[in-house]
């Protein structure tokens, strides 16, 4: 087994970045959010991001 560290390809984060962003305007790569809305929710959203109880980012919308 070989691991990977993320910094070994630093030089290519430029390059990463543009590729991955014309794949998520291609539609070929997807992201997955969690959007919930209100300060009301705090307490719940902040819990999800230790439990493991969420797919993707997780977003609190607070403002309108």
């Amino acid at each position: 087994m070989k691991g990977m560290v993320v910094f070994d390809y630093e030089a290519q984060y430029d390059q990463a970045r543009i590729q991955m962003s014309k794949w998520i305007k291609e539609g070929k790569l997807k992201t997955k959010e969690d959007v919930y809305e209100g300060i009301d929710n705090f307490h719940e959203v902040f819990l999800k991001l230790f439990s493991g109880d969420k797919l993707g980012k997780l977003v609190l919308k607070i403002i309108k």
